[in-house]
């Protein structure tokens, strides 16, 4: 995110070093977050509205299981188009 620009991020929520919760913090704080927000996008394989919950708590747009349906991914993505916009 420092250096290169996206569209969208997909934010795994489980991850070795840093999970995405804490990632999606330091992305929050960055000043280029600050100008152009850039949606970020939940993916996890657990699928309870509690950790939906969370995730949108947390600072996160969306929110999206594993494994991934292509049409709920292509909703998805047109949904945050459309908000951007």
């Amino acid at each position: 995110m420092k250096k290169n620009d996206y569209d969208i991020i997909f934010m795994d929520l489980h991850m070795p070093e840093m999970d995405g919760f804490q990632a999606t913090e330091k992305i929050h704080v960055l000043p280029k977050y600050q100008i152009n927000p850039t949606p970020i996008i939940a993916v996890t394989a657990s699928a309870f509205e509690e950790d939906k919950i969370k995730a949108i708590s947390m600072g996160m747009d969306d929110f999206i299981t594993k494994p991934v349906v292509l049409k709920n991914l292509e909703e998805l993505i047109a949904k945050q188009s459309q908000l951007q916009n």
